[in-house]
């Protein structure tokens, strides 16, 4: 299927990822299509997110190990 573009879901997620991306991975999750994203916000913690590719929803985001 389609996935939505990187740039895109940044712009609609801008509030929760406010900071500066510093990797990013496409996967196959559960039979879903979704973007991986380590980023620094700005208080200085790395945190992971999950988009879903294909439709934008933000399944999740956790603090870094």
């Amino acid at each position: 299927g389609k996935v939505i573009p990187l740039e895109q879901l940044l712009a609609t997620h801008r509030e929760r990822l406010q900071g500066r991306i510093l990797d990013m991975e496409v996967e196959r999750e559960r039979g879903r299509v979704v973007y991986e994203l380590e980023f620094i916000d700005e208080q200085g913690v790395v945190r992971e997110a999950q988009i879903d590719a294909q439709t934008g929803e933000w399944i999740k985001d956790k603090v870094s190990d």
